[in-house]
């Protein structure tokens, strides 16, 4: 089976944080201000969804807007200083995988329970991989995949 085809059925970042890394994906590949409605139409997704991604985006510190009509959006900053981890932990509202590990935990088993504690290093694990990349190593397909394949460069 291939390799994400195996994941697809385990953990799932929320649609927004999707869309924030598409969104500076396509930023990292332009060269001019850009339009929210061109990333839109390019990656077949909601305007309006789109459009408060990027906000969150822009008060991140990530993105950068000009309004107006030769307005646009582009990237705040050299994409080798966005680190994914960051990205994730700033727009992924909760992390929290099952009940226990959220503020509102009724589960009864949870205090003898040690899925929490498993579910937590395996999040900090995930999170911890995403540390190690930039939004420029994602540009950086041949970088990138080395990195992913653990194949010296």
């Amino acid at each position: 089976m291939p390799l994400i085809a195996r994941y697809n059925k385990f953990m799932q970042l929320n649609q927004n944080t999707d869309f924030a890394l598409r969104t500076l994906i396509y930023l990292g590949t332009a060269d001019k201000l850009v339009r929210i409605r061109d990333i839109s139409d390019a990656y077949d997704i909601s305007f309006n969804h789109l459009t408060k991604t990027v906000q969150q985006l822009v008060l991140a510190g990530y993105v950068k807007s000009k309004q107006g009509k030769n307005g646009g959006i582009q990237l705040a900053l050299p994409p080798k200083q966005i680190n994914l981890r960051r990205v994730v932990e700033d727009i992924e509202k909760n992390l929290a995988l099952v009940e226990c590990m959220g503020p509102n935990n009724l589960c009864v088993i949870s205090s003898k329970c040690l899925l929490k504690g498993i579910i937590i290093n395996a999040t900090e694990a995930f999170l911890k991989e995403l540390q190690t990349y930039t939004l420029e190593d994602i540009l950086d397909t041949k970088k990138s995949l080395s990195r992913i394949l653990k194949i010296n460069t």
